[in-house]
């Protein structure tokens, strides 16, 4: 299964690549603060809110390993995924912070 993730992961575009890992990093972080959300509110759950970040956390840093090590082997393909950082970086302020939605 992991090989397999490796070769069609590594088979998109690097921009793809790029959006893809910046995309599960942001929603990492967002699922983190749910659990120590869910921690505080019921502390009995800690270890089984640990254990669900540990497992989630562990597959989606192979993206951004794989990713990284596309950048070290091409200096063109490092650029790209740069570019493509920046970009959502931007895009996420702008969305975010320009315009706050209230949530419902």
């Amino acid at each position: 299964m992991h090989a397999e993730n490796e070769k069609r992961f590594k088979s998109f575009p690097i921009d793809e690549q790029a959006i893809y890992v910046t995309n599960i990093l942001t929603l990492t972080g967002l699922y983190r603060l749910n659990l120590e959300v869910q921690d505080i509110l019921d502390p009995r759950k800690n270890f089984e809110h640990s254990l669900q970040f540990l497992l989630i956390n562990r597959f989606f840093e192979f993206f951004k390993k794989w990713l990284l090590e596309s950048c070290r082997n091409s200096k063109e393909n490092g650029q790209k995924t740069l570019t493509m950082i920046e970009y959502n970086i931007n895009r996420l302020q702008n969305e975010l912070f320009d315009k706050i939605p209230k949530p419902s």
